[in-house]
């Protein structure tokens, strides 16, 4: 049911069309590009993931998502193969620290 919700919405008047759930499809890397600006800690230039390189596991379709924005709401396990297998990834100390968790089963962590 909360699948349908998020195609369709509450019948709130809030349009939530632009939801797309897809299913046996993982990621299998990102693409960064360089900003400008302040993120409140730094400022000066970062790097940002501008696509999600994803893969259908039923097809073999390779296709990239472009994003905003990249909330990583999976377990550690996941989190951990997702870091282990991006070299784009493992290039922050944030993310390596993940690699070593024992115990942890779930932690969201968002990237802007």
């Amino acid at each position: 049911p909360w699948v349908e919700l998020l195609r369709v919405g509450h019948g709130d008047g809030v349009d939530r069309a632009g939801v797309d759930i897809r299913g046996d499809t993982k990621v299998v890397g990102f693409e960064t590009m360089k900003v400008e600006g302040s993120d409140g800690r730094r400022r000066g230039e970062k790097d940002k993931i501008s696509k999600v390189i994803c893969l259908n596991q039923i097809s073999g379709e390779e296709f990239a998502l472009e994003a905003d924005e990249v909330v990583f709401a999976v377990g550690a396990a996941a989190l951990n193969g997702i870091t282990r297998n991006s070299p784009q990834l493992c290039e922050y100390e944030e993310f390596r620290r993940f690699t070593n968790l024992r115990g942890t089963s779930v932690l969201a962590t968002r990237v802007y």
